[in-house]
């Protein structure tokens, strides 16, 4: 993809976008076919702005997630549990920053995230991690694994209006121990606002594009197409779903 098209939207920084931190928040996510996003962006470049460190505007990021021995959270996800969690440790690979990051959705579909910073690779029975983990969910170091590795590129965008924020994941891949996957033909779009937006130009364009707004976890999606341990009967249905995008510009 050419990513010049990124050089069109007026940029913004990091300190700017504290309004919008949408720690609590409703999301929607889409997936498409990468070579749909420079018409995307295209459509909407005037009511946005885009995220620029230091004259960066596309980010790497590295996460690695962790699990149970009995996947409870991978489980919950897969069988349609209201409310559940997600834990992980995200690196900010250019900024050179890591965060220790749970996530919980209740019943009401919102999100709610709670990060600390960390070391890159911090060990969960550090004081620090151990104390914010007991903190923010029912887990304790001892029963967590680390069980996906995941890396992609990523844009972020805000509304002019300053209420939602966008962020553009593509260049997706896992690991599990030895085995790795790459989805380089899909773009991962995520939309998140404090209730579900009424005037959002990407919603409206991708609505208008014939997209509608699906699941899709990063997490559930590694693990389901790499780890043979696990039953990813449930998920099948998306895979397919996955693959039919990847082939259909």
């Amino acid at each position: 993809m050419n990513e010049n098209i990124y050089k069109k939207f007026t940029p913004i920084r990091l300190d700017q976008m504290d309004k919008v931190k949408l720690m609590n928040r409703v999301d929607q996510k889409f997936c498409i076919n990468i070579a749909l996003l420079p018409d995307l962006l295209n459509e909407i470049v005037n009511d946005y702005y885009i995220l620029e460190i230091d004259d960066v505007r596309l980010f790497p990021y590295s996460n690695t997630y962790f699990d149970t021995s009995e996947n409870s959270m991978y489980n919950d996800h897969v069988r349609g549990r209201k409310t559940r969690f997600k834990i992980r440790q995200r690196a900010y690979v250019e900024s050179q920053c890591s965060y220790f990051e749970i996530k919980f959705k209740n019943n009401k579909g919102k999100t709610f995230k709670s990060r600390v910073e960390c070391e890159n690779g911090e060990n969960l029975y550090s004081d620090k991690l151990s104390f914010f983990l007991t903190g923010h969910s029912p887990f304790k170091p001892e029963e967590l694994v680390p069980v996906l590795k995941n890396k992609f590129m990523r844009i972020t965008l805000v509304s002019k209006a300053l209420d939602e924020r966008c962020t553009i994941d593509y260049r997706v891949s896992f690991q599990v121990k030895d085995s790795k996957v790459e989805l380089n033909r899909i773009a991962i779009i995520e939309v998140k606002s404090e209730g579900y937006p009424k005037n959002s130009k990407i919603v409206k364009t991708l609505r208008e594009k014939r997209f509608n707004p699906q699941g899709f976890s990063k997490y559930i999606v590694g693990r389901s197409i790499l780890d043979n341990t696990i039953s990813n009967n449930a998920y099948r249905t998306k895979l397919r779903q996955i693959e039919k995008i990847s082939n259909k510009a």
